[in-house]
């Protein structure tokens, strides 16, 4: 929390507004109230935004900062998954080993499941399913 306080003292700092560190700790923390509080695909930006629109702050700015946390998040998630890669090589190695022998041992099945499934959709998109699996086929789909 008091990591997204600073983050939110900086930006604000580079708009060149005034501001307390008070003002950008309560709107943190009433944004992550806000997120917890409503549903996982609405967040807590709508509450975010609206608290830095009543501050007086620029719609553009606020979309800015909003955007800025998620850009933060990705770098974050993509330098995370490198660095756990680089400190894990002999795990990521034996994964690989592991999905390698289980590839080479259960090649032929995994090639009939495929040509299957190729063979269905050529039957499916040329409407050439006989009319005994035709009719079984509507019976499941319903």
């Amino acid at each position: 929390m008091v990591g997204v306080c600073f983050q939110g003292t900086n930006v604000v700092t580079f708009f060149r507004r005034e501001h307390q560190i008070q003002g950008c700790s309560k709107n943190s923390h009433d944004g992550e109230l806000a997120s917890a509080l409503s549903p996982t695909a609405v967040g807590g930006a709508p509450v975010k935004a609206a608290l830095l629109l009543n501050k007086g702050f620029n719609p553009g700015n606020v979309g800015f900062m909003l955007t800025w946390g998620i850009i933060e998040d990705l770098f974050f998630y993509i330098f995370g998954v490198i660095m756990a890669i680089f400190f894990s090589q002999q795990l990521v190695y034996q994964i690989g080993l592991g999905l390698t022998q289980f590839f080479t041992n259960n090649a032929f099945t995994i090639l009939l499941i495929i040509l299957f499934f190729i063979l269905y959709y050529y039957l499916l998109r040329y409407n050439l399913i006989p009319g005994a699996f035709r009719l079984c086929i509507t019976c499941l789909t319903g």
